[in-house]
């Protein structure tokens, strides 16, 4: 019986109010058609007790089942955030308790345990809900098949810079992670193991602090680089196919990826002066 009635909230806890109101519009529809066929308004100058107890059932049931389910969903449902883009996904973490009779005693112990669940849909419990957001301003899903049109691809921007006097030289950096299948957000909240009040995790930041760390100690030798092509050293040619041996990156991040590759562009410079004097 408990699951044939949490069957019956969870049907409507995706699209309460819609439901409620075409379910409410039906029923309107039949009362006023059975009322009509039995001649009540045509022939009588009133509703009889019969008709009007109709018309405050035909109102009141989907009134009180909207606050119903909209009650028992604010409690006990936890639904999923559906302003999702196609591969972001979402985890609920569940505190479940569970109940444990010792052997030797009639003492009652109550453990707890924290389970994670990836869900799609309104599912029964409150917990810590975590977005994992797998694009922003600077990264896009692309495809690498264009028969099937299949985004696999995830290119994340970023860039490295070294100064040479007044100027700073950026080179920017495409890395594109290849993919098999979305990402578990199970296993990147694991690996991240970002704080339980942190609602939303974005991949692309996470990747982009990997890159900046795991490149920090050639940082050094890049701005060597950078120096030799400002002062005309190097060709344009030369310091980028010497600052991409430099650059690493991890080749399996998460179990779904496949490939990882970095592409660098054509160095852009820029150059800013203050003009207050002593300054």
């Amino acid at each position: 019986m408990k699951k044939i009635i949490r069957s019956y909230f969870l049907a409507f806890a995706e699209e309460t109010g819609r439901k409620n109101f075409v379910f409410f519009i039906v029923l309107i529809i039949v009362v006023l058609i059975l009322m009509l066929c039995n001649h009540s308004i045509i022939n009588k100058d009133y509703l009889d007790q019969k008709d009007i107890l109709i018309f405050l059932l035909a109102f009141g049931i989907p009134i009180l089942n909207y606050i119903l389910c909209k009650k028992v969903k604010s409690i006990f449902i936890s639904m999923p955030p559906y302003e999702n883009a196609r591969h972001d996904s979402a985890t609920i973490q569940l505190i479940i308790q569970q109940i444990i009779t010792q052997r030797e005693g009639s003492r009652i112990i109550f453990k707890q345990k924290r389970e994670k669940i990836k869900f799609n849909k309104p599912i029964w419990g409150k917990g810590i809900i975590k977005k994992l957001k797998t694009t922003d301003q600077q990264s896009n899903w692309t495809w690498n098949d264009v028969e099937t049109m299949e985004e696999n691809i995830l290119v994340i921007k970023t860039k490295i810079s070294g100064r040479w006097k007044n100027s700073t030289i950026e080179i920017p950096v495409k890395i594109k992670i290849q993919t098999n299948k979305d990402f578990n957000p199970i296993e990147v909240f694991d690996k991240i193991q970002s704080p339980d009040d942190q609602e939303v995790v974005h991949l692309p930041k996470y990747f982009r602090h990997i890159f900046k760390n795991i490149n920090e100690k050639n940082q050094e030798k890049i701005q060597k680089l950078i120096t030799d092509y400002a002062e005309m050293k190097i060709s344009e040619s030369i310091l980028i196919s010497e600052v991409i041996d430099l650059l690493i990156f991890p080749e399996r991040p998460f179990s779904n990826v496949k490939n990882v590759q970095i592409c660098l562009e054509a160095p852009e410079a820029s150059s800013c002066k203050g003009m207050v004097c002593g300054k």
